[in-house]
Order: C-alpha cells, then sequence, then structure tokens
C-alpha cells in the first residue's frame, strides 16, 4: 500500500510487512524506479541535477522532473504496475536488523491510504468500519505492529525526540489563503517515517560495502555557539550537562524536563535552532539527530536529486557493476554541494511564502491578543513565538514599556533599567498584532503584559 498526505500527487514509496514467525517480521519497501526512465546525462537528467529538488509550496509544487514523469510515469499509483527498486529486509521481535537484501521489481500498489485513513484505523483498533478487504487489514495491522518495534529501537539509540508541529493552509476557491493550523505528527506519518528511515539505512549500509565516498545524508552536532545560545535559556542545571556531553541522549532529557516548565512549542523550538543544518556530503560524518553513523537518501527519488543517485549505485551493485559510473570523487563532492544549497534555497523559498500567507492571514486579525513565548532577544527589540508556533512577530524597543532598556549581548537580554522587566528567550508574554508586513512576510506585534 501507499499511505501519503491528502493531496499529494507524486508517490515515492509503498510498504509491505508481514510476521515469519513468533520472533521474526518481513518488511519490504519498493521506491519508484526513476533511474530506469532518468538516464545519466540526459537532457532530463541535467534539468533534474540543476533544480536538485522539488519544491514544496502551500499551494502548489514546482517538482524536479516534468509532471508526466512525477505524477504519472514513475508515481506509484493504485492498481497501476510501476518499475520499482525494492528492499527486503528482516528484524527481530526487537528491532534488531537480520538482513537486507536489494532487488529490482514491478509492483502494483493495492490500495492508495492517506495518512488520515490510516489514524482513523490506528484509533479504532483497526475495526474495520470502512470494509476493507481483510488481507488489506491485515497487512497494515502489521505495519503498525512493526512501526511500533522500530519506534521502540528510535528511542533505544537516542534519535533526538523533538515535537515540532507543521502547519497547513486552508484556501478559498481563489486560491487566498483563510487561515493556518497546527498538524500534530500522528503515528500515521511517524510510521511511514521509520520505515523510510530503516530503508535509508540499508542503503547506506549496502553502497558502504564497496564505496566509502557516497551522498550521504550528514547531520553534524551542534556547534559550540549555539549550544552557548541554548545555556542562555535553559540556565542551571542543565547547563552543565551540555558543557560536558553534546548528545542526543542529553537533549532528549532536557526536552522532557522542560517542557512542562517553559511549554512544548518553546522548548522545541529553541532546541531545533539550537541544531547543526543536515546537509549533503561525500565523506561521511554520521547522523546526529537520528543517532545513526551511516545515513543517505534513498526513498524520495522523484523529488531529491539525492536519491537518484543512490538508485544509480545501487543499479550497480545489482547489475554487478556492470554500469559505468561517470561521477567521479571530485565531482561527487561538487554534485553534494551544490544540491545542499539547492536544498538552502527552496527551503527559504517555502518559508518566505510560508511568512507571506500568515501575515495575510494575520493582517485581519489587527489588536486581538495571543499567547506568546520570546524566542530571540535583539539590541532593538524581541522576536516572539504566538499561537503555539503557527507566527512570529517582533516587538520593536519602543513598543515595549517606556523605559530605557539594556541589552546584554552576552546573556542576550534587555533589561529597563527603572522597571526592572528583563526580557530574554522563553518569557511568556501576551501581545496582540500591532500592524503587517505582506510582502515581506513580517508581523509587528504590541507588548500587552508578562505571563
Amino acid at each position: 500500500i501507499t499511505i501519503d498526505g491528502e493531496d499529494a500527487k507524486d508517490f515515492d514509496d509503498a510498504v509491505y510487512a508481514e510476521k515469519i514467525n513468533d520472533k521474526e517480521w518481513k518488511i519490504i519497501v519498493s521506491i519508484a524506479d526513476v533511474s530506469f526512465y532518468i538516464k545519466e546525462n540526459s537532457i532530463l537528467d541535467k534539468k533534474a541535477k540543476l533544480r536538485g529538488n522539488s519544491i514544496y509550496f502551500p499551494n502548489m509544487v514546482i517538482p524536479m522532473f516534468p509532471e508526466e514523469i512525477s505524477n504519472n510515469l514513475c508515481s506509484l499509483r493504485e492498481n497501476e504496475k510501476k518499475l520499482c527498486l525494492s528492499v527486503e529486509i528482516k528484524i527481530t521481535n526487537d528491532g534488531k536488523k537480520i538482513s537486507h537484501k536489494f532487488y529490482k521489481s514491478i509492483i502494483k500498489p493495492k490500495k492508495r491510504f492517506t495518512y488520515q485513513q490510516i489514524e482513523e484505523l490506528i484509533n479504532s483498533n483497526f475495526s474495520n468500519k470502512t470494509n476493507h478487504n481483510k488481507k488489506l487489514l491485515t497487512s497494515i495491522k502489521h505495519l503498525y505492529h512493526v512501526y511500533k518495534i522500530l519506534k521502540k529501537q528510535s528511542i533505544q539509540r537516542g534519535c533526538l525526540n523533538l515535537k515540532i508541529s507543521d502547519k497547513i493552509f486552508l484556501f478559498d476557491n481563489t486560491h487566498t489563503s483563510l487561515e493556518v493550523k497546527e498538524i500534530e505528527s500522528s503515528e500515521s506519518h511517524q510510521l511511514i517515517e521509520e520505515f523510510m528511515i530503516l530503508a535509508n539505512v540499508c542503503a547506506a549500509e549496502e553502497i558502504s560495502k564497496v564505496d566509502n565516498e557516497n551522498v550521504y545524508r550528514v547531520h553534524e552536532k551542534p556547534s559550540p555557539e549555539k549550544i552557548n545560545d541554548l545555556i542562555k535559556f535553559i540556565g542551571s542545571p542543565y547547563d552543565k550537562m551540555l558543557k560536558n556531553k553534546i548528545s542526543t541522549t542529553t537533549f532528549n532529557y532536557i526536552i522532557k524536563k522542560l517542557e512542562k516548565e517553559k511549554g512544548v512549542q518553546s522548548v522545541n523550538q529553541i532546541i531545533l535552532r539550537s541544531q547543526s543544518q543536515a546537509k549533503y556530503n561525500n565523506f561521511n560524518k554520521g547522523h546526529f539527530g537520528l543517532a545513526l553513523k551511516n545515513y543517505v537518501h534513498f526513498t524520495s527519488p522523484i523529488r531529491r536529486y539525492s536519491d537518484l543517485l543512490i538508485h544509480r549505485k545501487l543499479n550497480q551493485i545489482i547489475n554487478d557493476f556492470s554500469q559505468n559510473n561517470n561521477n567521479s570523487k571530485d565531482n561527487l563532492k561538487s554534485i553534494c554541494d551544490h544540491i545542499s544549497k539547492t536544498e538552502r534555497i527552496a527551503v527559504q523559498a517555502e518559508r518566505k511564502t510560508s511568512d507571506r500567507m500568515i501575515s495575510y492571514i494575520y493582517s485581519k486579525k489587527i489588536n486581538e491578543k495571543f499567547t506568546g513565548c520570546i524566542i530571540s532577544t535583539k539590541k532593538f527589540g524581541v522576536f516572539v513565538s504566538i499561537n503555539n508556533g503557527l507566527a512570529e512577530g517582533l516587538i520593536q524597543k519602543k513598543h515595549l514599556p517606556k523605559d530605557i532598556y539594556i541589552f546584554n549581548e552576552k546573556n542576550e537580554t534587555l533589561k529597563g533599567i527603572n522597571n526592572g522587566i528583563v526580557f530574554r528567550t522563553g518569557l511568556m508574554l501576551l501581545v496582540s498584532i500591532r500592524e503587517t508586513d505582506i510582502l515581506n512576510g513580517n508581523l509587528s506585534l504590541n507588548y500587552l503584559k508578562l505571563i
């Protein structure tokens, strides 16, 4: 089956699980074989390399490949035979991987599910109110059982446990944004994430058997500067923990302890801001956030050029190196640098578009009151996250309670000389919308009172 968002059109992956015996499970992750159609150095390949990735805006997509390829030819649509690169994985009940095997395949997805449909089945304990085929329902139960095994193993190895909500925009018939809402990560989303992470790990291990240089997805430890910024927010006694050992286990402990004190969104946002940016590298530096030593992107070749390169490497292994590899070591480095850059450009474009839409939505909410949390303190004012992280705005220093404020650069605080108020990261406020700048995607806020 495939499990994707309700408005998805390009389906990269299909998943399957079955019980072998009381101790073992078999998993199959099948990924669209884009490499069969997109030959190296073809015009389509060069164009895709230039773009680096698809760009996803709230109401449209700029695909890496023409839509005939991304939404039709390669997309794993329900009851249509499609070419895939599959990995069959065997694990134990405690999540230990026994084996994996990559092979070319032709699959016909039995059913296209949305995350919401799978979530409803999970919440109903798989009661068959929708009259699904009995074998299909059993298969989904198996997927869920394996997910729970993989999730437990992920927690045990110390995967960074950030609870960051996503945003969804609602539009009217003229494509004008009406509202923005929070979407929490559901178990159906996490199910697919865990299966994709496992498949990516298998791909990394398979390629590492024959080649040390590769298109690795790396995520390094936070820099000392970012750790110092985090320490300013969390203070004692957690500052000593971070100075002694920077690890995902330490971060997870801090998140759990501080969530009740400072709120889930504020803590998770601050921890997220302290992390290094994930990127592509031809040398393996591990993935800090996932607590993995060996990681690549394999599961989304329709929308990421990095994954297409991994598919080509795996095809060479399957074909016993019968194909020539034109990527020299120097060229591999330049490709990694390039697709890391295109990813950053795409993220910036996506964020800027979201900021503009949010600014437009909040332009209808002038003078409305919101609870906010300071996420950054500067000489000229404080940046505040409002509405549970849905939006961010600036309270300029001149709009704080009337006083002379001294900025402490070391501690990143603004302190009033007469009123004694100290504005710092993590402080909770009541604010209102002052004005909006839709073109630049900015919100200006009024300070009302401390909470």
